[in-house]
């Protein structure tokens, strides 16, 4: 992929996505116990299902989070 494709798909663009080659968007975070419970929360409650809505009825795939705190 050349670094034109690239910049545009960092500004957004979504026309220059490559093919599909997965079925699975999967995220991964990390976080201590403490230092970001509220931020984990809201992510957990009111992002993700979201995505995981959006991904499926918009694109046909299965959104996963592989959440570990450290």
């Amino acid at each position: 992929m050349d670094d034109r494709t690239v910049d545009l798909i960092f500004m957004g663009s979504l026309e220059s996505l490559p093919p599909v080659s997965s079925k699975i968007v999967r995220i991964f975070t990390s976080s201590t116990f403490t230092d970001t419970t509220m931020e984990r929360n809201t992510l957990m409650a009111q992002c993700y299902p979201k995505l995981k809505d959006y991904c499926r009825e918009k694109h046909g795939l299965e959104f996963q989070v592989s959440n570990q705190r450290i």
